[in-house]
């Protein structure tokens, strides 16, 4: 899907009253590389921008967007978004907000629990593991999925496990069992007494001691624009377009064999 187009007709409209007719053929082509090369060079910028405003962001999110180039006949490029991977979200998908403003869209997990459980957005909780991005890792995703009965809700899950409620496992407690006996249920979901609304997801890691992995907010988190998509390649093109037109013009020329 083209997200941004890039030509430089009025450019090579001002260059061409400067040449001579010979000059004048190579032009096209010149204009073709040139726009090309603008096209690269405005991404590169972007995942730049990306770098700056991001706290460690993955490869996967840097490369959302890709330069599509056209030929001599068919001048012109455009920025696209690249379409994700077989399982993973587009990063055009999650970057949205970040461009435009706004709610998050749901992650995989996310709809999983909620055809399961009625759930909504999540956030970390301190017991969560997180990987060297800041993201909760897939294993454990999986494991959490599997454990909780939502594993089928999602393609790749099948091992689902039963679980106990945050209820039966107290009362086991009181009975003087260990939470190594109940492996299978090392999950339980916490709920709020005043509306039963789900509030969070936690985990037994130890006799009598659990902690949350996974938070519910009341309200789901709004986001601020942050990157300036268009902004930063609008303005990499009107910086790089002289320069490389007319470098592009000269190589043309350069190569090119006399009448």
């Amino acid at each position: 899907m083209p997200l941004l187009a890039i030509t430089i007709d009025t450019n090579v409209e001002a260059l061409r009253r400067t040449l001579n007719k010979f000059q004048e053929r190579q032009l096209p082509f010149a204009s073709s590389q040139a726009v090309n090369r603008l096209a690269r060079r405005a991404v590169a910028d972007l995942q730049t921008e990306m770098r700056k405003v991001f706290a460690n962001p993955t490869d996967y999110t840097i490369k959302a967007f890709y330069a599509h180039g056209g030929t001599k006949n068919n001048p012109g490029a455009e920025i696209l978004a690249r379409p994700g991977r077989m399982k993973d979200t587009p990063g055009w998908k999650f970057l949205t907000p970040e461009i435009f403003g706004g709610s998050r869209r749901m992650k995989r997990f996310e709809r999983a629990l909620r055809s399961q459980f009625g759930s909504g957005e999540s956030v970390p909780g301190r017991g969560a593991p997180l990987n060297s991005f800041g993201n909760l890792s897939p294993g454990f995703v999986e494991k959490l999925l599997s454990a909780l009965g939502a594993a089928e809700r999602t393609a790749g899950y099948t091992a689902n496990r039963s679980f106990l409620t945050g209820r039966q496992l107290r009362s086991r407690f009181k009975k003087g069992e260990r939470a190594g006996q109940y492996r299978h249920a090392q999950f339980f979901l916490a709920h709020a007494k005043s509306d039963g609304a789900l509030l969070g997801i936690y985990q037994i890691v130890g006799p009598g001691k659990v902690e949350p992995v996974l938070i519910f907010p009341r309200r789901g988190a709004s986001y601020r624009a942050r990157l300036q998509y268009a902004d930063t390649i609008k303005s990499s093109v009107m910086e790089h377009v002289g320069p490389f037109l007319r470098e592009e013009l000269d190589k043309a020329i350069a190569t090119a064999k006399a009448p």
